[in-house]
């Protein structure tokens, strides 16, 4: 496992000196580690003289427009081929989607990631599975050279925080993200108001579908497993979008007596996103992992293709190898 050494530190700084164009790259439908990692990255690179692009195919979820993203992503790889590409909350260039050959083909990379490896890809790795979020991986890229912090960057990257620690309330939060996170709100951005931004301000149609996630709840016999489904009929019915199940997985969570939640999303491409959660009981990670996706031990997520009720049966038999049921 890598750990934010000064060693590490300084590998990916010596990539960074030796270019000048660099292009910042994310996962596809990235969340908020990954935008607000990526935002922060991007300013704090360009303070340090680079010429950074920061490329996103897809629009990205409107409950983090008060990051402003529109000003910074373009929606394709820049006309200048970059000399640096750099993998943020990810490892392999597969996850970027359709910036996944100009990301390998770049002479250099580096990876910024806090998820378990699934690749030995990039000029310099700096990752840590113990981070709470990718953003304390840039934190301390950054601060290891004294970049200094802006409102922007600071409100960036306490976006990733608070939305990869469920508003500090995950496991993964350590004295060290709250450390990393107080030094941030010195700047000038607030917990309070960056979490009822993204979890206590929803649309009507965002609430239409959560009440019609709930309606679809379903219970393991012992009670342990909760599942809920939602089809492209749910969302053509309440006008809702995607990025509105935001937090939908982690009520589903909340119900007593649950050690693992699931919540199952069909999508237009034919696939179905499944993001699973758990308490500790069960390693949902390895779950996720073995049905193509990944993540974290109690926190992971995967796409299958297939309908809804193929994608409901494979997460039930996996998860019965991993859990009571």
């Amino acid at each position: 496992m890598t750990r934010l050494t000064s060693d590490v530190l300084d590998a990916a700084w010596k990539v960074f000196d030796g270019a000048r164009r660099v292009m910042v790259a994310m996962h596809q439908n990235p969340d908020g580690d990954a935008l607000g990692s990526a935002i922060a990255l991007t300013l704090g690179l360009r303070a340090f003289g680079k010429d950074v692009h920061l490329v996103c195919p897809q629009p990205t979820p409107e409950i983090y427009d008060f990051l402003r993203p529109q000003e910074l992503i373009e929606s394709a790889v820049p006309r200048e081929s970059p000399e640096v590409a750099v993998l943020v909350d990810c490892d392999r260039p597969e996850r970027t989607g359709a910036l996944s050959e100009a990301v390998a083909q770049a002479p250099y990379s580096v990876v910024l990631d806090h998820h378990p490896p699934t690749s030995e890809f990039g000029t310099a790795r700096v990752t840590d599975e113990d981070c709470a979020a990718t953003a304390e991986v840039v934190y301390s890229l950054l601060r290891h050279r004294d970049v200094p912090v802006s409102y922007e960057m600071a409100e960036a990257l306490l976006t990733a925080l608070v939305t990869d620690t469920g508003g500090f309330r995950y496991p993964n939060t350590r004295p060290r993200t709250l450390e990393i996170a107080a030094d941030l709100m010195r700047q000038g951005p607030s917990t309070a108001d960056i979490a009822q931004k993204v979890y206590d301000t929803r649309s009507l149609a965002g609430l239409k579908l959560m009440s019609r996630a709930l309606d679809s709840i379903q219970l393991s016999p012992n009670g342990h497993v909760a599942w809920a489904r939602l089809s492209l009929g749910d969302y053509e019915v309440t006008g809702a979008k995607p990025e509105d199940t935001e937090g939908f997985v982690n009520m589903v969570h909340g119900l007593k007596g649950v050690d693992v939640a699931v919540i199952l999303r069909e999508e237009a491409s034919g696939s179905v996103r499944v993001s699973f959660r758990s308490r500790g009981g069960a390693p949902v990670g390895r779950a996720a992992e073995a049905l193509g996706g990944g993540g974290h031990e109690l926190a992971a997520a995967c796409v299958l293709q297939g309908t809804l009720d193929e994608a409901e049966q494979r997460v039930l038999e996996e998860l019965k190898k991993w859990t009571e049921f």
